[in-house]
């Protein structure tokens, strides 16, 4: 974190010269940034532009092909404001293809996503689980529905049916930082599994559980104990739509509940899943389920 803040005090403090002044400032800051041992085998690349008049003030590697970090969200937030303004919100449907007869709906129950990536997330009270859920309930009930014929279907089809780009390496699209964008995403399409390490290196972790979904049928589990002082070095497997998840490479030894967070392989069926067993418990009963 020191060299990154460095290296803006360096980008802010030739803010103020001219174009020369600040290309040089900027390539004395890359250069210093690169020479640290910690970008050893890293590729770095940067490209700034004058938004006044279009002229290229400085740019390194700007056409090579770099996998994206966290700084990429800088652009994807500014081009989503840019392209659907600040006050869009993402709409997600709850309709059906049937008719009300005596508290029954005969037909389906469609949820029908356009993107939105919070619905479900735990971090406002507003798109978490229970308060989505309960908007759904409360909505069948002012309709007094207390049963679906049909099934719960979670129409994902806005979209492409390819969540993740190309080019995605396989050991990102099956943790939380390599999670796919669906029409219908879900708890940010996250989950966690929890595991528990012997004291001695090289023993298989136990399996304590999976949060807030429970995956643990699909989790093929070869994660060791490493050597003290490794760190965290596990990783999980799972491609869209797999139904199995490979656990493997290391985490610290002792601990009695360790975390890593993977991408969920299917959040609309998560999401249906999840509704169903909901409502069962609210006594909307599917059907068709």
């Amino acid at each position: 974190m020191k060299l990154i803040f460095l290296f803006l005090y360096f980008l802010l403090a030739g803010l103020g010269s001219d174009g020369q002044n600040l290309r040089a400032t900027l390539s004395h800051a890359l250069d210093n940034l690169e020479k640290d041992e910690q970008f050893a085998h890293a590729l770095t690349g940067m490209y700034v532009m004058d938004m006044g008049n279009g002229n290229i003030i400085f740019e390194r590697n700007a056409q090579v092909g770099l996998a994206p970090a966290s700084c990429q969200k800088i652009i994807t937030s500014a081009t989503a404001f840019a392209l659907l303004g600040t006050n869009f919100n993402f709409a997600t449907i709850i309709s059906t293809d049937g008719v009300l007869k005596e508290n029954r709906l005969q037909g389906n129950l469609i949820i029908q996503g356009s993107g939105d990536p919070s619905l479900g997330s735990w971090r406002w009270s507003s798109t978490t689980q229970n308060s989505i859920f309960n908007r759904v309930k409360n909505a069948l009930q002012l309709k007094g529905i207390s049963s679906v014929s049909g099934s719960l279907i979670a129409d994902d089809s806005r979209y492409i049916l390819q969540p993740v780009p190309d080019g995605w390496i396989w050991q990102d699209i099956g943790n939380y930082y390599g999670a796919g964008s669906w029409s219908l995403n879900w708890h940010e399409n996250q989950y966690d599994l929890h595991l528990r390490s012997s004291s001695e290196t090289g023993i298989i972790t136990t399996v304590l559980n999976t949060s807030p979904f429970d995956l643990t049928r699909f989790i093929k589990n070869s994660i060791s104990s490493g050597v003290r002082g490794t760190g965290d070095n596990g990783y999980l497997y799972a491609a869209p739509f797999s139904e199995t998840i490979f656990a493997m490479g290391t985490i610290p030894p002792g601990e009695n509940d360790f975390v890593i967070s993977g991408s969920l392989p299917n959040p609309p069926a998560q999401l249906s899943s999840d509704l169903n067993s909901f409502l069962l418990k609210n006594n909307v009963r599917i059907l068709g389920a």
